[in-house]
């Protein structure tokens, strides 16, 4: 009998959190030294060494927030202002460096004349999965899955969404219709993020209703593209404005007054690259 009851208690015992494992970055190769050397000043090669000790250190979500805001910032702390001019040609020297950055390699963008950081989703994915949080995961996925391929750029993520096609450096067509952005808005609005992440969030909405409501190009036929504005429209999270611009949207759609079906300037008048 008394060992029923020390078999019950034992049962009934939760057991201890298990840590879960910390992201190592590997050890800095010569040829990312030599990249270091050619492209940043000794401080900024201290701003990376300091990057690496922070993403070693995730455990809590805490953690994993403090270098996620840390990333965003990691442009302007790592480029050396004088490298910014577009006539100075750093940009095409630093993109495609591998400086031993977790997370972030070296890009660039409109024509390459400004240097970005690129975001890296299998160290993402592993920093996020040292922390015992679900939503830090969830938030790579938001990140990759659904917005699309994530750059950091001045503090903010920039980016071409997977809700959109580009054609050239500066534009290209909405892929509105396809289903994409229903799945980042099931996302942005059916998850509870817990109050976390919330100036990103309203960024991707923002950014995602702004593509539904007022692009100069869809791609796809207009009966695709009212339908995908239809289903979100009966989605919880559609305040009474939104309601409205998705109403005159689909209005618009049905009287030629949007152009549609347009992935070449050969289908459309819009500027679509």
């Amino acid at each position: 009998m008394r060992a029923l009851i020390l078999f019950l208690v034992l049962a009934g015992c939760s057991a201890p959190e298990q840590k879960a494992p910390s992201f190592e970055p590997d050890p800095v190769t010569a040829e990312q030294e030599a990249a270091r050397l050619a492209l940043l000043p000794a401080e900024s090669v201290a701003v990376i060494d300091g990057f690496r000790e922070q993403v070693a250190a995730v455990r809590t979500s805490d953690d994993f927030d403090a270098l996620f805001e840390r990333a965003l910032r990691m442009t302007g702390d790592l480029i050396p202002a004088d490298s910014l001019d577009p006539f100075t040609g750093y940009s095409y020297r630093f993109q495609g460096n591998d400086l031993g950055l977790p997370g972030l390699s070296p890009s660039c963008v409109a024509e390459c004349t400004e240097a970005t950081l690129s975001m890296e989703r299998d160290d993402w994915d592993r920093i996020a999965q040292a922390t015992p949080d679900s939503l830090d995961d969830a938030f790579v996925a938001l990140l990759f899955d659904h917005w699309g391929h994530p750059q950091v750029y001045q503090g903010q993520i920039t980016g071409w969404p997977a809700f959109f096609t580009r054609t050239w450096d500066y534009g290209g067509y909405s892929m509105l219709g396809s289903g994409a952005h229903e799945a980042l808005w099931s996302e942005l609005t059916g998850r509870d993020w817990q109050g976390r992440f919330t100036p990103h969030l309203d960024q991707m909405r923002q950014v995602l209703t702004g593509d539904m409501i007022s692009a100069q190009c869809y791609g796809l036929p207009g009966d695709a593209v009212s339908a995908e504005l239809n289903r979100i429209r009966a989605t919880s999270g559609i305040d009474t404005d939104l309601e409205g611009a998705i109403n005159q949207r689909i209005q618009d759609i049905s009287e030629g007054a949007v152009e549609v079906d347009c992935q070449t300037t050969m289908d459309c008048a819009c500027i679509s690259g």
